[in-house]
């Protein structure tokens, strides 16, 4: 199962090698479907599978960008909806702490990323990741080492 965020262009089919079948669900607005590969373009299409532990890494840092960036949208969708987040104010879901982010009340301005690990147990995954993390909490900016982990569930 793939789940793409909206507004996130994308492409799905089988390759020379590979069969393809696709159910699609859409949110809250119609598909908006893009123009057909030329030949000449899907068989120039290299399908390469990468290493699970470096896209999770890669995804990690990602997140950490969305963060300074506010991309609250694009942390809800990534955020597992029993997910807990511990703060020194305080521990609270995945709703409220997107509903922070969104209004500014705690900004998460950039993450100095000092070490980072991923531990892979079937469709479970570890992040373990030592920063330095800027941020303004209540209007105050702060500086904090922080060492924690997150842990990500493959979907489907």
């Amino acid at each position: 199962m793939i789940k793409c965020l909206p507004g996130v262009e994308h492409w799905h089919g089988a390759t020379l090698d590979r069969d393809f079948a696709y159910l699609g669900m859409t949110g809250n607005g119609p598909t908006k479907w893009l123009e057909k590969l030329t030949d000449e373009a899907y068989k120039s299409i290299k399908i390469e599978s990468g290493d699970p532990e470096q896209k999770i890494l890669a995804l990690s840092q990602e997140k950490w960008q969305w963060m300074a960036d506010k991309e609250a949208d694009k942390l809800a969708e990534l955020f597992h909806d029993q997910a807990k987040f511990v703060h020194m104010g305080g521990t609270w879901g995945k709703e409220q702490e997107v509903n922070i982010i969104r209004s500014g009340g705690i900004h998460y301005k950039h993450a100095d990323i000092h070490e980072v690990s991923v531990e892979i147990m079937g469709d479970m995954a570890i992040v373990w990741n030592r920063i330095t993390l800027l941020a303004v909490v209540g209007g105050n900016e702060v500086t904090n080492p922080f060492y924690g982990y997150r842990s990500l569930q493959a979907a489907g």
